[in-house]
């Protein structure tokens, strides 16, 4: 999920890994056909009640007992007990009342709802978004309007039923499903009960469409760095293109600024990434680091891919990195591919070679340069015959080793001469 956050804002993406999705609406279930049922109000937006018990006063009210169910366009309400005015459109409803509306679901004790303006009030809530991916109860619930509700003292998780260790508790909840948008106010961020993280407003999606914004900030603390703080800001570009622009502050360092770019078209794929700290406080140098990934297809059976990476220097991944793997990594790829697979015959050719990164406390040897590779493969039936061709030449480079060539050639023909469930001959 994509949050957007002013003044102090501090939160966990995990609480909303899975938000809402769509608007589709929710097919109301067949009435029972025993039940008792009043006539429709008019054609254009009918209401209709069932229940196992209905009494009318004709253009007054509706009392529904036992069972009640109320429709109307694509809205169901369910209670023990219902009373409909038709003069105002109000209802009252009380005992084990639920709400159901595209993808919305909503419980609680009683309810009290205009059905023409949609506004109303019900205490003690319980809801559901997109079939119960996203959750959340609050003290009393406000219906403001088509799509539109607002809650009081409210939580809000994505965790599955009966996990509540990350809770979003607010002070205020405005949920518009016609914007799709959540906005909260006064929130926190507990964590088996206890609160961790505030932020005095905050927005956030209710589908799962990318949306730009600020991202959930980072904070932490490392040996070499100090205190440190990163905040993203995600930029949807459009449908095929983003970037996640990062501000990242180390105490001791100064601010580095971290980017990323992807893209995606019919036929070609790619991400670029830029990492830069000008004036490194410690290393008294600016520090950078890149990647450029792209594959593309270029038709006929033929594709390519490339993939660049480049460090300023021997230690940046040991200085900046938090992930174990990548900050002990030694040798950053650099290579470049074109491929064919078509019809009984495959081939590649490649080039490849490394920047190695060195520490003086436990160096390595650099790797040899394959400039470059090519393999040919092909498969044919003749005859009967399994006809194999598996085939290699790399051309290896070393700035101080010994260079050289090598080529292999590996034919085969293989016949079967039995074949069956329990056992073969096949000589090759």
């Amino acid at each position: 999920m994509r949050f957007r956050f002013f003044l102090l804002s501090l939160s966990f993406a995990y609480l909303f890994s899975q938000p809402a999705q769509g608007q589709d609406a929710l097919q109301p279930k067949e009435p029972d056909r025993s039940s008792k049922e009043s006539p429709p109000k008019n054609k254009e937006s009918a209401t209709t009640i069932t229940a196992d018990s209905v009494e009318a006063k004709q253009d007054q009210e509706i009392e529904a007992t036992g069972n009640a169910v109320l429709r109307k366009d694509d809205q169901m309400i369910r209670a023990d007990h219902l009373l409909f005015h038709q003069q105002t459109n109000e209802i009252f409803a009380d005992g084990a009342v639920r709400i159901e509306n595209k993808n919305t679901s909503v419980t609680g004790p009683s309810l009290r709802l205009n059905l023409d303006s949609n506004t109303g009030e019900m205490p003690q809530p319980s809801f559901t978004l997109n079939n119960g991916t996203v959750r959340g109860s609050a003290e009393i619930m406000h219906f403001k309007g088509r799509q539109l509700y607002s809650f009081e003292n409210a939580t809000y998780t994505s965790c599955a039923a009966g996990n509540d260790d990350w809770l979003l508790k607010m002070g205020g909840l405005e949920l518009d499903r016609n914007t799709q948008i959540g906005t909260g106010y006064n929130a926190h961020v507990d964590f088996m009960g206890v609160p961790i993280l505030y932020t005095p407003w905050m927005t956030f999606p209710l589908h799962s469409r990318r949306q730009t914004g600020f991202l959930s900030p980072k904070l932490g603390s490392t040996n070499t760095g100090g205190f440190e703080g990163t905040q993203p800001f995600y930029w949807n570009i459009s449908n095929n293109y983003d970037a996640t622009i990062s501000t990242r502050y180390m105490a001791k360092r100064g601010t580095s600024f971290n980017n990323e770019f992807r893209y995606l078209g019919n036929s070609y794929f790619g991400k670029i990434e830029y990492d830069e700290l000008r004036g490194d406080k410690v290393a008294q140098l600016n520090r950078s680091r890149s990647s450029f990934a792209h594959g593309q297809d270029l038709g006929s059976g033929f594709t390519a891919a490339l993939n660049l990476n480049q460090a300023s220097d021997h230690a940046y991944f040991r200085d900046f990195s938090i992930i174990p793997g990548i900050a002990t990594q030694k040798h950053l790829l650099r290579e470049g591919s074109v491929s064919y697979a078509g019809g009984w015959w495959t081939s590649s050719i490649r080039a490849q070679s490394y920047q190695t990164l060195q520490d003086p406390a436990a160096p390595v040897p650099l790797p040899y340069r394959r400039l470059p590779q090519v393999n040919l493969g092909a498969q044919r039936v003749m005859a009967g015959a399994v006809v194999n061709l598996h085939s290699e030449f790399v051309a290896f480079e070393h700035p101080t080793s010994v260079n050289g060539d090598r080529t292999v050639v590996y034919p085969s023909v293989a016949y079967p001469l039995v074949s069956d469930p329990a056992y073969y001959i096949t000589p090759k």
